[in-house]
């Protein structure tokens, strides 16, 4: 819910920390299962997608306030460390932006607030 209303499973894999080697699924995605078991997210390929818009705001209002900056300063940051080319940046960058201006709040150095401001002109 922190990412959108939808995600594609490498996004998964980069916010869970998980190494593409491992065969094994990381718990998170096997709770990411039990939800499209439940019919609470659908599975189309090789994206998640919540199955109505109140269930993703439901998910999300279960992040408390006050620590959803920083989660979203976080998945911005594993995410744009993970573009190791100028091409997955490009291919990623709106979500990053997005990702990154909502934790702006839990931004402690001045040259993350610098790199925000150029990521976004």
């Amino acid at each position: 819910a922190c990412i959108g209303s939808q995600c594609d499973i490498t996004i998964l894999h980069l916010i869970c920390g998980d190494d593409f080697a491992d065969k094994e699924p990381p718990d998170e995605l096997c709770n990411v299962d039990i939800a499209v078991d439940e019919g609470l997210i659908q599975k189309n390929g090789s994206k998640y997608v919540f199955a109505h818009d109140q269930i993703e705001s439901a998910v999300y209002s279960l992040i408390p306030e006050e620590q959803r900056s920083s989660w979203h300063l976080e998945v911005g940051k594993k995410i744009l460390n993970s573009c190791s080319s100028e091409k997955g940046t490009e291919r990623l960058i709106f979500l990053v932006a997005d990702q990154l201006n909502r934790g702006k709040l839990s931004m402690k150095e001045d040259t993350e607030r610098i790199s925000l401001v150029e990521l976004n002109y």
